[in-house]
């Protein structure tokens, strides 16, 4: 049996190294059944903020809660994640902690309503990015941990057209 292919996106703060770092023992448990891939978030954290240097390279975000850039830069988020599946899927399922849990949920509801016939019914820049998504393989299930969504018009706008179907575990 071949391995199911698994994008992990990680927390607020966080970047592909320090999850990957974090989830050593649940990646050895797993090696034999999942192929891990990890990946940076494209946006500068903006707060919280250690003094401390590191060399764990940057303080990632999906978003930031700044005023009017959420939701535009969920969009850019979830087109690098669209690139990533583009280069190294089709993946089976999809990780997230935290923040990256928020991501892989707007990101399943938009893969999820841009197959839909009630994409009409959504805002032009929502249905643009639902259709760009759609051309990725729906995961086979997702694995959510501390996960939240944003308390955002367009999420909710997208999470009342229709429920969500990829199975699912919450942490």
């Amino acid at each position: 049996m071949s391995k199911f292919k698994v994008l992990c996106l990680h927390g607020y703060t966080q970047n592909a190294k320090k999850f990957h770092d974090r989830t050593g023992p649940f990646r050895r448990t797993l090696k034999s059944q999942l192929d891990f891939t990890f990946m940076t978030a494209p946006i500068q954290a903006t707060e919280f903020q250690s003094d401390e240097p590191t060399d764990d390279g940057p303080s990632a975000a999906w978003w930031n809660r700044k005023e009017g850039k959420v939701w535009q830069e969920i969009q850019q988020s979830a087109r690098t994640i669209h690139k990533i599946m583009q280069e190294e899927g089709p993946f089976d399922a999809l990780v997230g902690f935290s923040q990256g849990s928020g991501m892989a949920a707007v990101l399943l509801a938009l893969m999820q309503i841009g197959r839909s016939p009630g994409l009409a019914e959504v805002d032009e820049d929502v249905r643009v990015l639902a259709t760009e998504l759609s051309d990725q393989p729906m995961p086979k299930f997702v694995m959510l941990f501390a996960g939240f969504y944003p308390d955002l018009a367009q999420f909710r706008q997208i999470v009342a057209l229709e429920k969500l179907v990829t199975p699912s575990i919450h942490v």
